[in-house]
């Protein structure tokens, strides 16, 4: 299924606040449902975080320390392997 990108219109930009948010699992095999503006991972025990995420056509591992993090970044994909994050949550 092709991802939806809800900045096609012209009605919205990346920069607006979010208007929406959802939990997600990551997948190594599916891309996520929505293109995000901003994604807030975190980890409940407090060891370093690691989220790996699919960007254009890069695969790149992003590492925190502490418990929750955000980001302002569109990813396509947010892979299961690699990926420490007990919470997954995608804002656009």
């Amino acid at each position: 299924m092709p991802i939806f990108d809800p900045f096609n219109s012209e009605t919205l930009t990346r920069d607006a606040p979010p208007r929406n948010a959802m939990q997600i699992t990551p997948s190594d095999t599916e891309d996520l449902p929505v293109l995000p503006t901003y994604v807030w991972a975190e980890r409940a025990d407090g060891e370093r975080l690691a989220l790996r995420v699919q960007m254009g056509a890069e695969a790149v591992t992003l590492s925190f320390p502490g418990e929750g993090n955000g980001l302002s970044i569109s990813p396509t994909r947010i892979y299961a392997t690699g990926t420490t994050a007990s919470r997954i949550i995608l804002f656009w």
